[in-house]
């Protein structure tokens, strides 16, 4: 198993459903940079086609990720770029893509 390196950027992308009325600006300083820099140092393991789930307030905000360099995995630290997509995701639309492999995929009968 390799190891997890230090992240250079991540894309992320936010659901629609759940910005929270926040735009895509609002969404980096006020709910990606605090939650990627906690007070404590530590790093965020991250893997693209998770999907981040970050409290804001008495709401959660969503966010797929979309791609990190390294490719696959990474961790996020003070010095990885964090983008954020300016088109929001639509959740139902991921959803049905993902719902799309049957047995077929996995070797079934």
């Amino acid at each position: 198993c390799d190891s997890v390196r230090d992240g250079v950027h991540v894309t992320l992308q936010p659901f629609g459903d759940a910005m929270g009325g926040l735009s895509v600006e609002e969404l980096h300083e006020r709910v990606l940079a605090p939650f990627f820099a906690p007070e404590d140092g530590s790093f965020r393991p991250i893997h693209e086609g998770d999907r981040v789930r970050v409290r804001h307030g008495a709401q959660m905000v969503e966010f797929l990720v979309v791609a990190t360099e390294p490719e696959r995995r990474c961790l996020v630290t003070a010095d990885t770029e964090i983008e954020v997509l300016d088109e929001p995701i639509d959740r139902a639309e991921l959803d049905a893509e993902e719902d799309e492999g049957g047995y077929d995929d996995i070797g079934g009968v």
